[in-house]
């Protein structure tokens, strides 16, 4: 089919087909999409619309290809336990809001969050008390630590290591602080403890090595 092809109602194609210029399917003729995405419109600007892909208890691709090879999909597997939503890339990730990049996974596993100030992070919880941490964990899902609220009865806030394994404060390119496994807080340098009030130091300061 050479130009524009208007679909409305319900109609079956079987096989496969060519299309030259764009394929709209709804009540849209006189819409005009963005240039770079006008080779399939879908719906009305009216109403609730939408696509769905219908596969049996296997998977559903939409592939990005440039010619040469798959370098981006975005999948539903229904055969698996639980089911699972894939978007891969060859190259990294982004979700951007607000007109800026937000989020980035690399195409190494790091991510970044980006913001121009302030926040980055807010864990939020439906508990009344507690109950909100970050766990850090072996690829397996056993807990090796975690950072939070991490009981329902109390508003304590938790430092947690469940290895057998010190807790190292770090700083300065080298090791200062350990809190050991006994309970002890060494120092791993010739530091001390200052305690004093406000932001300078003062002859009544107390110090302790």
């Amino acid at each position: 089919v050479d130009g524009n092809m208007i679909v409305s109602g319900i109609s079956t194609f079987g096989g496969a087909g060519s299309f030259g210029g764009s394929v709209r399917v709804g009540d849209n003729s006189s819409f005009s999409p963005h240039t770079a995405a006008d080779d399939l419109v879908v719906g009305a600007t009216s109403g609730s619309n939408g696509m769905t892909i219908l596969t049996g208890n296997a998977t559903a691709s939409i592939f990005f290809n440039d010619g040469s090879g798959n370098d981006g999909v975005i999948q539903y597997v229904h055969s698996s336990s639980p089911n699972q939503m894939i978007i891969n890339s060859s190259g990294q990730i982004e979700f951007d809001a607000g007109g800026s990049e937000r989020l980035q996974i690399t195409n190494t596993g790091d991510l970044i969050l980006k913001n121009n100030s302030g926040k980055m992070i807010d864990c939020r919880t439906s508990a009344t008390t507690g109950n909100c941490w970050i766990a850090l964990s072996k690829s397996d899902g056993t807990n090796k630590g975690y950072f939070g609220f991490g009981s329902s009865s109390n508003e304590q806030l938790y430092i947690v290591q469940q290895e057998s394994a010190d807790i190292v404060m770090y700083t300065g390119s080298a090791s200062r602080w350990y809190y050991k496994t006994d309970g002890q807080y060494n120092s791993a340098t010739d530091g001390g403890i200052n305690v004093y009030g406000g932001a300078v130091h003062h002859t009544n300061d107390a110090v302790f090595y």
